[in-house]
């Protein structure tokens, strides 16, 4: 038993050291003290033994203190026969005492011992059920535990042990793998990136390891891992061990793989609804065009009353048409996000007066009375998208109108908010004394397809869609549309929006086409014009050809897009009406073609594009092409002639030429010498068409940092000969800075004209032609 009681073979030494030490200090102690207690002076002895080893040792001190104090401390010393009576009775009282207090110690030895073995015992469970819990835990889930001991500090001649990972892998046991089967189990694909991560991670480039990847089932197919690891190092910072856990992630891995793949079957079905959206508004506006053409030619003739309330009404029917199919454009754009604005400068008195003109006549028919005010403190120059602004107001102040039988309309328009040096809130309210909406009708009305009553669409048609549109546009101007109305009392419609304030206003020819296109027919007719008119669909071809007619110009068609490059070719036309979509060659084949035809000769034929896509990105696109303007089908004779006399009025270079050249600023710089004169006009001729080549380039690539590049390089070299056209320059720099590049396009085809006609004057200037000109 001793061999099981490493404290009892401690307490042998201990009683024999404490026994000897004691003797050695009586002794000492003996001619101090004499026989005094000799007995009691070994109890601590006893005390030490018993208590370090219990009840043996403390028997053995015992006995060896007692023979030590009988032998040498009581008289007769050193002799082992009877003793006095005092040394008779001290003995079996010291043995007694010491007896008793070995069995102390040895009770309470073994209460100890018991104690830590229950301890032992209870930690053990514990340990021994937090394990069965991890290893069962481990087991029941999809997660494995791998630990790999690196004895070389290497993981190619690591030894792999795992709990729970192999029989994820289909194996009864773990199978006997080296470093290449280990490495044969992973992917190809992905061996190199994972042996990449792991050999940083064991160099301390990163701090753990984690990376996905798949391996091999034992039946051949392939499981997605996420394994997640750290290294444990020694003191010198070598790796010991490379440990960690592997999770199952096939099923997430497959479900990611399934959303990828649905987001791609959405996105391709939004761009098939898209392109049938696209597509049906062409194949209606096509038509469209001409039946609304055909009926405004028609309109201009000779009628009897019948004829012209019968076409008017047909002209009316289309037109409603038109606008519906422009609502569902609008809506799709905006249900697909895809719906932006288009900030611009305009006049919001102008805006308004549009409007209002535009819905008198349907009003003076009802007998309405259609007044609007705006307020002197607010301001008329504003940046934001005037077409959507208009768009808004068309609709409410349209809807006023339609549900009013009697009575008035009034439209008041106000700073809603204390405006800021750059921008401020608007509100516009619209009264009616109409028919009212019913409260629980209020929220109704501007979900799409759905309106107050469905008695309604039957007595006043419409798609419910406007209002629904509407609103939207309201929050994307920053605002919002509410109403306030009672049923049979009329409705008040508040309409917010955000706008920009412009640091300055454009001259009404310098702002962009369709902001105020009733200015254009202000100005003076041009001279006839040859027209190519590239269309091949025959009535949209006929009604064009007419309305060019009648204003006396003349027409040359062609019906596909390699004639209409031919007859480009000849040279003999002002002016190109280019349709997107013809036979043989797209619009966007032609102007390629002929701008690069056209390329280092200082030529440049005005280009209009034709086409039923209203979309803005079909407006930027051609522009970026080269062409020069962009009309959306069906055509309107007075957009038709705006957009003709815009690009003919920019190009024209014997009609502006005079006005381009700016004589004090030539002859400032050539400080009035003839040599000095003839060098820039040669530095000029050299220098530029590289500069309008880059600008051209950056347009067609949609390069807003290009555009703005070139633009300034050109408006520091412009301004020595023309000061027009080195502030178009700058305004075109200036929109490429402020991201708008459908304006900075259209400016750069302008300063494209203008450059045009600059290199044509500075060929074989003088002096004396300067002088003889107005500066």
């Amino acid at each position: 038993m001793d061999e099981q009681r490493p404290d009892r073979r401690i307490g042998y030494s201990v009683a024999l050291a404490a026994t000897t030490i004691t003797f050695a200090l009586r002794l000492a102690l003996w001619p101090l003290i004499g026989d005094v207690v000799p007995h009691m002076a070994f109890l601590p002895a006893v005390m030490l033994a018993a208590y370090v080893g219990g009840f043996r040792p403390g028997l053995m001190a015992t006995a060896l203190s007692a023979v030590a104090a009988n032998l040498v401390f009581t008289e007769p010393h050193f002799h082992l026969g009877i003793k006095s009576l005092n040394a008779a009775v001290a003995l079996p009282l010291f043995l007694l005492v010491g007896i008793m207090m070995s069995g102390v110690c040895e009770a309470l030895h073994r209460t100890r011992r018991r104690l830590l073995a229950e301890e032992r015992a209870r930690a053990a469970e514990a340990i021994r059920e937090t394990e069965e819990r991890l290893e069962l835990g481990v087991r029941g889930s999809n997660v494995g535990i791998w630990d790999l001991a690196l004895p070389d500090g290497t993981f190619e001649n690591g030894r792999l042990t795992a709990v729970n990972l192999w029989e994820q892998f289909g194996y009864t046991s773990e199978p006997p793998l080296d470093f290449e089967g280990r490495i044969a189990m992973w992917h190809p694909d992905d061996r190199d990136r994972v042996l990449r991560a792991v050999h940083a991670c064991l160099k301390g480039e990163t701090k753990d390891f984690e990376a996905e990847y798949r391996l091999r089932h034992r039946d051949g197919s392939y499981q997605w891992r996420l394994n997640r690891g750290v290294v444990v190092r020694d003191t010198t910072g070598r790796p010991t061990r490379f440990i960690g856990s592997s999770v199952d992630i096939t099923n997430r891995v497959r479900a990611e793989e399934e959303l990828r793949r649905a987001k791609e079957i959405a996105e391709s079905a939004n761009r098939a609804k898209d392109e049938f959206l696209a597509n049906v508004s062409h194949e209606i506006r096509t038509p469209m065009n001409a039946i609304l053409g055909m009926t405004e030619l028609t309109l201009d003739t000779s009628l009897n009353a019948d004829q012209r309330q019968w076409l008017e009404t047909v002209k009316s029917a289309a037109e409603n048409l038109l606008a519906i199919i422009n609502d569902l454009l609008d809506f799709s754009k905006i249900e697909a996000g895809k719906m932006e604005l288009d900030p611009i400068d305009f006049s919001l008195r102008t805006a308004l007066d549009d409007v209002i003109r535009a819905l008198t006549p349907r009003a003076q028919q009802k007998g309405l009375e259609l007044t609007s005010q705006v307020r002197a403190s607010t301001p008329d120059a504003l940046t934001g998208d005037a077409g959507r602004f208009r768009q808004v107001l068309l609709n409410l102040i349209g809807n006023a109108v339609k549900f009013t039988e009697r009575g008035s309309v009034t439209v008041e328009v106000a700073v809603q908010e204390t405006q800021t040096p750059d921008a401020c809130l608007l509100r516009v309210s619209v009264q009616d004394t109409g028919i009212g909406i019913a409260r629980d009708k209020r929220e109704t009305i501007f979900r799409a397809f759905e309106q107050a009553d469905n008695s309604m669409t039957r007595k006043y048609g419409g798609t419910g869609l406007g209002l629904s549109i509407a609103s939207r546009l309201a929050g994307l101007m920053g605002g919002a549309i509410t109403v306030d109305s009672e049923l049979g009392r009329g409705s008040t419609f508040h309409f917010a929006a955000r706008f920009q304030l412009p640091t300055k206003v454009e001259s009404p020819q310098n702002a962009p086409a369709q902001s105020e296109p009733q200015k254009m027919k202000q100005r003076p007719s041009l001279a006839p014009l040859r027209v190519l008119l590239a269309e091949d669909n025959e009535f949209n071809a006929q009604l064009m050809e007419q309305l060019l007619l009648r204003r006396g110009h003349r027409v040359r068609l062609a019906p596909d897009g390699e004639q209409a490059l031919a007859l480009a070719a000849e040279g003999n036309a002002d002016v190109l009406l280019l349709d997107l979509h013809m036979p043989e060659r797209d619009g966007f084949q032609v102007i390629r073609a002929l701008r690069e035809r056209e390329a280092g000769t200082g030529r440049h034929l005005p280009v209009i594009a034709l086409t039923a896509s209203a979309r803005p990105e079909d407006r930027a696109r051609c522009l970026a092409a080269g062409m020069d303007d962009f009309l959306t089908k069906p055509v309107r004779s007075p957009e038709l002639f705006a957009a003709i006399e815009r690009v003919i009025r920019g190009r024209r270079v014997p009609e502006v030429a005079e006005s381009m050249l700016t004589p004090s600023a030539i002859l400032a710089a050539c400080e009035e010498d003839a040599a000095l004169l003839e060098k820039l006009c040669k530095w000029f001729r050299d220098k530029v068409p590289a500069h309008l080549s880059a600008l051209s380039a950056a347009c067609r690539a949609e390069n807003l940092f290009g555009v703005q590049e070139a633009a300034h390089k050109l408006a520091g070299t412009l301004a020595v000969f023309s000061t027009p056209a080195g502030e178009l320059a700058s305004r075109a720099e200036d929109r490429a800075a402020s991201g708008d590049l459908r304006e900075a396009v259209a400016l750069a085809a302008r300063l494209e004209s203008a450059v045009t006609a600059l290199l044509r004057q500075t060929d074989g200037l003088r002096i004396e032609h300067l002088s003889a000109r107005p500066r």
